[in-house]
């Protein structure tokens, strides 16, 4: 069987969910030793194509670390896959790889051992992305806190933001964003803090605060 492009990526595709190479080889008519390559490239380079052999790694200019760099410093929370996303949103293509490459150099991510082994298949709660957003404030600094969307099924922060305060209208604007950049989820979870909640008296809950309403209009 002849390989492309769309192949290939159904190859990736299989390994990232823990699919043996082996199964894959004779599914495809090929070697072990030929998937374990194509992946090999796909982890190296971010490159979901046939393999070439002899291929080199693509060299990262100035301009392009300082630009990751000041995303990692402005979102100090954002991994590769997030700040792809972030760049991808605005029209800029930079693999993942490469972003973990410039923030492994620059010692803004630890390093990760297993990256060139094969990965193993992680199942969440949700199987869909935007099924189920979690939102949750946190301290940041002694005088700012920070609010975190992370979606349930792929794990991916789609929003954050620091703030003085961890009021409901810096809650609602954390979502606002959250959601121009990733879309509108089907559910939303959080807990039962004055931000999201309102709390009433003797275990019956209290009248809508504003975040809920802005919940209600926008269902």
């Amino acid at each position: 069987m002849k390989l492309n492009n769309k192949k290939i990526k159904y190859i990736i595709k299989q390994k990232e969910k823990g699919e043996s190479s082996k199964k894959l080889a004779i599914i495809y008519g090929v070697t072990v030793r030929y998937i374990n390559k194509i992946y090999f490239n796909y982890l190296e380079y971010g490159k979901e194509e046939l393999y070439k052999t002899g291929r080199k790694k693509k060299n990262i200019d100035s301009n392009t670390e300082e630009l990751i760099i000041n995303i990692r410093d402005n979102y100090p929370l954002s991994g590769p896959l997030p700040i792809e996303k972030y760049l991808k949103d605005k029209g800029i293509q930079i693999s993942h790889n490469i972003i973990y490459r410039i923030l492994l150099k620059y010692n803004m991510v630890n390093e990760d051992i297993n990256k060139k082994n094969q990965r193993k298949y992680l199942k969440y709660e949700r199987e869909h992305s935007n099924s189920l957003w979690h939102m949750d404030w946190t301290k940041y600094s002694d005088s700012e806190k920070l609010i975190i969307i992370e979606d349930d099924a792929s794990r991916f922060i789609v929003g954050m933001g620091i703030y003085n305060e961890e009021t409901i209208d810096n809650t609602i604007e954390a979502l606002e964003i959250a959601i121009q950049l990733c879309g509108k989820p089907e559910e939303i979870l959080t807990d039962h803090g004055t931000q999201f909640f309102s709390n009433g008296k003797n275990g019956i809950p209290g009248d809508h605060n504003k975040f809920q309403e802005y919940l209600d209009n926008n269902n």
